[in-house]
């Protein structure tokens, strides 16, 4: 699988699902990080995003949850998202 060579079984299956989902023409995958918010999950955001990059895929991975207009930065920064979802960050 392109990509996801000695990474764990369930990051395989977020590959499989990303390459899905792109290949289905979604523009974004909304994700907490496989976590109970997105802060507590950035470093699989990071990954998925990392993954995303590097196969050349179009979708974009948006952290939501718990993302707010003090920690939106963590996550563009840090994980390098270039879109993020959260309520009152404007």
């Amino acid at each position: 699988m392109i990509g996801c060579e000695g990474k764990n079984y369930v990051f395989n299956l977020t590959c499989i699902l990303v390459i899905l989902f792109d290949n289905l023409k979604f523009e974004r995958i909304l994700t907490k990080g496989s976590k109970t918010n997105a802060e507590d999950g950035i470093e699989n955001i990071k990954k998925y995003v990392e993954f995303a990059n590097r196969n050349n895929l179009k979708i974009k991975i948006m952290p939501g949850g718990g993302v707010t207009k003090y920690n939106y930065m963590k996550f563009v920064e840090y994980a390098n998202c270039t879109e993020v979802h959260g309520t009152k960050i404007v």
